[in-house]
């Protein structure tokens, strides 16, 4: 019989391999993991979920991170029915949480998940978008969301961005008639300014375009530098400002690739990393860098549910250097099943994102990882830390034999991703097994 001689050192420095054969795989690549990262040659468990709220009523659809110019941050959460809730984890013993409902009073909820919900912030201010009705804004750290004063209520569009200090609105529908290909855009924004002007003059600097040559519609964009990249599922758009009265110029930039749907750009390092149909791109808004194919194309677009991409999102981790790739799965490996078939009219038992692909861009590698159910994520600081209460009793001297400052009750909690799911009913498994397997000699690898 042949010696065989299997590797110890360095086995985490070559990361997965989906699309190979197992006996085509270079050593140390790994045919497939779950669960775990690959860092600094070692294969070690990936972080793992704690629950830190719930909320009261409604299924959670989307999140969005905000910071707040002195500090700390927020995170808002968007219900299927239309309602936004500000959620606060309170103190750091995983207390009840702080909830508030920052829906507009003239809000009648229903139900809408043909479309995912957008927001950005710009000039001290959240804009928030649902592709169903008009755009609310609020500002930040306020007690709720009212309708963009200067936006008609019946003008709808599929995504809302911020470019430099002006909005875009993009896939508009105005006076009953859907634009697939228009982009519309404002006056610069002033801080804190309630009103925008879309009104297209010569004293401004609002206005609209219609990418004529556009095949299909837009779906989504993102800033890149100083400009804005309009994607479409098969074709990009770089929207460059101008100092002339045409005020941007729109210009094709990549054909035969796209993003899959809303909130699938993630921007890191002066480029766009992207979800798109068919395989997952980087780009420099010149030239693709790198996309999934021969390294984990078949793990992702094998198992790939379509019908669910409105959920899909992807997640930026700037602490450890990783975009995460979220979506829904039918891969063996996931611990969290779909339960029924995914179709065009039955999202499953569980809707909502079982599985991530995880791209360290600081050494390159891939990793998979179990998701509960997930709808959206943001990078916030959800504690709101000590609380006067938690002081009952002490007095100042008290404070002072303790040799207690100020200075000592900041908020030291850091900045952690915040995902929420629309389920409530289903309880996750307690451990979630992180392993990575390399299938030539059915080894095993599991991460502690």
């Amino acid at each position: 019989m042949a010696n065989l001689t299997l590797p110890l050192r360095n086995i985490g420095s070559a990361g997965v391999n989906t699309d190979r054969l197992p006996v085509q795989l270079e050593q140390p690549q790994w045919s497939g993991c779950n669960n775990v990262r690959f860092e600094s040659g070692a294969v070690i468990r990936a972080p793992h979920f704690r629950k830190i709220g719930t909320a009261s009523a409604g299924s959670p659809n989307f999140v969005f991170g905000s910071a707040y110019p002195s500090g700390g941050s927020e995170f808002l959460i968007g219900l299927s029915d239309g309602r936004v809730i500000r959620g606060q984890a309170r103190g750091r013993n995983a207390e009840p949480w702080i909830e508030t409902d920052l829906t507009p009073l003239e809000w009648s909820p229903h139900v809408f998940e043909a479309q995912p919900t957008t927001a950005c912030e710009l000039q001290g201010r959240i804009y928030w978008n649902r592709p169903d009705r008009g755009l609310w804004s609020m500002r930040k750290g306020d007690q709720g969301f009212t309708a963009v004063d200067g936006w008609d209520r019946e003008t709808t569009c599929r995504a809302v961005r911020r470019l430099g200090d002006q909005i875009i609105a993009l896939n508009v529908t105005q006076g009953g008639q859907t634009i697939p290909a228009m982009v519309k855009w404002s006056d610069l924004v002033p801080f804190e300014a309630a009103k925008l002007d879309f009104g297209t003059a010569t004293t401004n600097s609002a206005g609209d375009n219609i990418l004529g040559s556009l095949t299909g519609q837009i779906v989504d964009g993102a800033e890149l530098g100083v400009r804005m990249f309009v994607y479409s599922n098969r074709q990009v758009y770089a929207m460059t400002p101008q100092p002339t009265n045409f005020i941007f110029d729109f210009e094709e930039r990549f054909r035969d690739r796209g993003v899959i749907s809303q909130n699938c750009i993630g921007v890191a390092n002066n480029q766009h990393m992207v979800f798109g149909p068919d395989n997952i791109w980087c780009h420099d808004g010149t030239t693709v860098l790198w996309t999934t194919n021969d390294s984990v194309q078949r793990g992702i677009y094998d198992h790939l549910v379509r019908e669910a991409a409105h959920r899909f999102y992807v997640l930026h981790l700037p602490a450890r250097r990783e975009m995460m790739f979220c979506f829904v799965s039918t891969h063996p490996d996931c611990k969290f099943p779909i339960g029924r078939e995914y179709t065009p009219n039955d999202l499953g038992d569980y809707p909502g994102c079982n599985r991530a692909a995880v791209f360290n861009y600081g050494n390159g590698l891939w990793s998979f990882s179990d998701l509960p159910y997930n709808t959206g994520g943001a990078v916030v600081q959800p504690s709101t830390g000590v609380r006067w209460e938690q002081l009952a009793g002490k007095t100042w001297n008290d404070l002072r034999a303790e040799k207690t400052t100020w200075l000592d009750f900041r908020d030291r909690n850091p900045e952690i991703a915040v995902m929420v799911s629309p389920v409530r009913a289903y309880t996750p498994p307690a451990v979630t097994r992180a392993e990575a397997t390399d299938d030539t000699f059915a080894m095993r690898r599991r991460a502690r």
